[in-house]
């Protein structure tokens, strides 16, 4: 793990942490934190994917796969994070549903 890989593992950890005092003492906001946390990592994912797919993965025998992978990752990310004004039970069947599909890809 070189020093760079050590400190961003580190400050991610330090901001879960931060991020889950602020929902420990106002539970109520915890609801658009998560779906901003997570729609953000979705978006954030798909443009590494993306990135990725830029860069290098076109060359690549099956590099299309980055490219649509990175597309449907950022289309869930921006999907995530419209979904404030639903109700939490079906945010959880969504999230469920995300997951599952991209353990299936």
């Amino acid at each position: 793990m070189t020093i760079g890989q050590r400190v961003t593992a580190v400050l991610g950890g330090i901001l879960m942490i931060m991020c889950s005092i602020i929902m420990l003492f106002f539970p109520e906001g915890s609801y658009g934190l998560i779906i901003e946390g997570y729609g953000l990592a979705l978006i954030f994912g798909g443009i590494r994917l993306l990135i990725y797919y830029f860069r290098l993965a076109r060359y690549m025998v099956g590099g299309n796969m980055m490219l649509y992978l990175g597309i449907i990752e950022l289309d869930f990310g921006m999907f995530t994070r419209s979904l404030t004004e639903v109700p939490v039970y079906y945010l959880l069947l969504y999230l469920c549903g995300v997951h599952a599909f991209e353990g299936l890809v």
